[in-house]
This record gives C-alpha cells, structure tokens and sequence, in this order.
C-alpha cells in the first residue's frame, strides 16, 4: 500500500474540536451548458474520443481539461473566447522535447495554467501565465536547490494559487528526496522540506515519496504529505505518517495517524488524495473514519482556534434527493466561503448520484437524475453517470465535472465535459 493511500490523519495541535457542523448558506440557482463532447470536433477540427480528464474551472468560468483525439491534448475552453491547445502529445516545449502524457492541470482566476508534463525524455513541471507562452517551471536534470543534487522524477504537482505559484514532490538524484515551491514571480525554486530535515518537535522527514501529495495556500504556505521518526535510520519503528505545513520557514503538524475526528468516538483511520487550501488558510482533506464511524469524509482545518470541523460525511441525509451521501469522492475544490465541491453516490432517494457542495444543508449543484443540457443533447436527454472527477472555482459559483449522457438524439450514451454557474 502506497504512503498516500497509508496515510490516516488527526489533529495534531491541542485545543478543544468542535462538533460537526457548517455555516448556513442560500441555495444557488445552477445553469450546466457543455463544454465538449465524443465525436465533436476540437479547436484543430480532430473528434474528441471518450474521456475528458482532470478538469479545472476558475472564477470568469475558464476550464482546461485533458483528452485525446489520435493524441493526448491539454485544452483550455475559455468561457467567452476561442478555445485553444495547451500543449500536445508530440508538441514541443523547450529544448527541442517533446510532450508524451499531461496530469494535474490547473487555473487560477488571472488564467495563469501549470501541469506535469511527461516527455519523451524526462519530466517537468510547467507553467503557462495568462496572455504568454509556455515555459518549464522545472525539468527533470536540473539542479535541485541546497542541498543540491538533479531532479529525476516529479511525484505531484499542486494546483496553481492566486499568484501562479506551483508547489511538487520530487525524487532527487545525488540529494535527498522532498517537496518543493516555484515562485512565478522570482522564477526560482526553493526546498520546502527534505528527507533528513528535523520537524521541529524532534522528530525527521524521513520518507517524501513519489506518493507524496502537496497543496499551496495563496501566501506560499505548503502543505504536504510525510512519514516523519525520531531516527530515520531506525527500521524496526514504523513511523508516523501525517500532513506538514510550512509557512514563513516554520513547520507545523496539522494531522497525524489515529487522532480523535470531529466526529464523537471515531478516529482518522486512512487519508485519500491531497489537501488543498483556500485563501484564507484553511485545509480541505478526505479521510475514512473508524470507531463509532466507518464513513468517508471531508474534514476542514482552521487555523485560526485551531479546530477541525466536518464539512461532509458519508451516510449522511441529502435532502434534494431525499436519499443520503454513500460514498464520497476526492473533493474538486475549496472555496473561500469554506465549501467543498465533490461527488457522492446516494442511497435510497431519488438519484442514484449527484455533486454537492457542502454547507447547510449541502447543496446540490447537478443529480443523477438531472436533465442534461440541450445544448447539443437532445430534449429530454439524462445523465447516465456523473463522474468522479469535478472542480470549483474559488468563489463557489463556477463548476465543472464529466458526465455520460444518454441523448435522446443517439442510440448510445456520450461522454462529455459540463460547465455549470450558479446565481
């Protein structure tokens, strides 16, 4: 089992938690338009195939996804404009490389755009600013800051915060592993943590994988997956496996395995997928529950108490379905009003699925048992599946997620990509 999947997470500050609860919000009105389908063209006139991958929104409503015609594409479908080709399998970057794959697409609301890239030789880490060109914030083979050696390979790439900054997990050869932070506006990358560096409360990193999942918050803070001992030399002691964060050159554990949830008598038991931040701080993370609950669920870690509170969990009442959430998946976004965006099957009620946004009550953005645009579906066309990958923007407004569609205008069901607004 890998670190990522290990990981199971608590509190780790004393203070008192508080019971689960979110702050109460006015339902938003939610109008879904498509952005792309199988068999439409692309912005070069080839026919999508079946998948529309990783996709991200920002707050004028902009998406970037991945898909493939005859080769792997990283698009960009603007809300107000023409939509365009980020990079290409096969298209070049710098140096005469060539792109091969693509993953973990993001945008930020001034449009700036940063992935992983693979290459045919090599890896990297990419930013495309609004209105520029593309550039390699990191390829593998360069040198990695103090204490020094060449990056190898890139374990995760954060999505790009407010400023353009990027945060990555690197393999390094000739230095330890660790986490890393490009500053777009210096155009440098620093260390964040490495394998070896003490932890402050006398403990060391000493396992920052190619599963180690990272976040950046918009002031530069990071947040990181890492197995942390008092000896690292020490084989017989398991570890501790938890989430870091680093802000102002101070490290600060968030969460460690077995601690007491928010919820009463029930402990982190497992952690799935990174943690993201929003503006002002706060960490958004997924972790399944053992003891009085075996639920999955979205937690929320203020730093300000600090205090953690729940903002979904699994078996819990969904009252626009009149059903209740079953399964919870990696949540799409943050928002600053401290929403999380994910997808949910359902049990009992009225659809067999939907996308939320957590509050009170949570909030139904799309279900299951929807109507699909008709934009290019045809009247009376349903959702057959909603997927599990879905985003929001910072402002809670702006979604986007894929979807199977039966069309009433084809004998098969469609995939596509959907971009929904709410008002």
């Amino acid at each position: 089992m890998t670190l990522t999947r290990r990981i199971a997470i608590a509190l780790a500050v004393v203070g008192s938690f508080s019971p689960p609860t979110a702050a109460p919000v006015q339902a938003l009105t939610w109008t879904c338009s498509t952005v792309a389908r199988k068999n439409a063209p692309d912005p070069n006139g080839d026919l999508f195939r079946n998948h529309f991958n990783e996709p991200d929104v920002n707050g004028s409503g902009d998406v970037v996804f991945i898909s493939r015609t005859s080769e792997r594409r990283l698009y960009l479908y603007p809300a107000a404009g023409t939509p365009e080709i980020v990079a290409a399998e096969g298209g070049p970057v710098v140096d005469d490389a060539t792109f091969t794959n693509f993953r973990w697409p993001s945008i930020n609301d001034s449009g700036d755009i940063g992935f992983f890239g693979d290459l045919a030789l090599g890896q990297g880490v990419f930013l495309r600013p609004a209105g520029g060109g593309l550039r390699a914030a990191v390829l593998s083979g360069a040198t990695a800051p103090p204490p020094g050696g060449t990056f190898q390979t890139f374990a995760w790439v954060s999505r790009a915060n407010a400023v353009g900054d990027l945060a990555f997990a690197a393999t390094v050869s000739g230095g330890p592993n660790g986490v890393f932070l490009f500053d777009r506006s210096a155009a440098t990358t620093r260390s964040v943590a490495r394998v070896g560096d003490a932890t402050g409360d006398g403990r060391k990193f000493c396992e920052l994988t190619t599963d180690t999942a990272v976040g950046v918050g918009d002031s530069g803070s990071v947040i990181f997956h890492a197995l942390t001992k008092p000896d690292c030399g020490n084989a017989s002691d398991p570890g501790k496996p938890g989430i870091w964060l680093r802000t102002s050159g101070t490290f600060t554990a968030l969460a460690e395995a077995g601690g007491t949830s928010p919820i009463s008598g029930a402990t982190y038991e497992a952690f799935f997928g990174p943690p993201l931040s929003n503006a002002s701080g706060q960490v958004l993370f997924r972790s399944h529950l053992t003891g009085a609950s075996s639920a999955m669920g979205l937690f929320l870690f203020d730093p300000a108490g600090p205090r953690t509170t729940t903002l979904a969990i699994g078996r819990e009442p969904e009252p626009a379905s009149g059903g209740m959430l079953k399964t919870i998946a990696p949540p799409g976004g943050l928002t600053a009003g401290n929403r999380a965006l994910f997808r949910s099957s359902l049990q009992r009620g009225a659809a067999r699925d939907g996308i939320f946004l957590s509050g009170d009550p949570i909030e139904a953005v799309v279900l299951g048992s929807g109507i699909a645009p008709t934009d290019v579906f045809g009247p009376g066309s349903t959702y057959r599946r909603l997927n599990e990958q879905t985003a929001v923007d910072r402002s809670g407004t702006n979604a986007t997620f894929s979807a199977k569609v039966r069309d009433t205008n084809r004998p098969h069901a469609q995939s596509a990509l959907m971009r929904c607004s709410g008002s």
